[in-house]
């Protein structure tokens, strides 16, 4: 179980492959056909890729999280076919008002080219 005191801010916390296949554009397309830019990946998937490494990586987390805000930085847009990985460390910790606030950044490179494609942070109020 990961609990607060377990979090050291800097620290890599773990690393999530992802593979930008045919099926997994046409499983986001099912939901949003509007999305559709030839083969490269819609925005909007960031935040499924980023939230799947956030949810693989650190569980079991203890009920009663609440998800306070996250926010993402697109740099260069990953095509069909890319092979991505996401890296989830803890950017800081702090108690404010008796409640517990983890900041969590990550960042999206693509295998192949080691580029950066996306970054994001998300910011919870960790139960425990």
């Amino acid at each position: 179980m990961f609990d607060f005191e377990r979090f050291r801010p800097g620290e890599l916390i773990g690393a999530r492959d992802f593979d930008l296949s045919e099926q997994a554009l046409q499983d986001w397309l099912a939901l949003f056909p509007d999305d559709r830019d030839g083969d490269l990946m819609p925005p909007g998937m960031m935040a499924a890729v980023s939230i799947r490494a956030y949810s693989d990586i650190l569980s079991p987390r203890p009920p009663g999280n609440v998800h306070a805000a996250q926010e993402y930085r697109l740099l260069r847009r990953p095509r069909q076919g890319a092979q991505l990985t996401t890296r989830v460390l803890c950017a800081e910790k702090e108690i404010r008002k008796d409640r517990r606030w983890v900041t969590f950044d990550s960042e999206t490179t693509d295998r192949e080219s080691n580029e950066i494609a996306f970054t994001g942070r998300m910011i919870v109020i960790w139960a425990a």
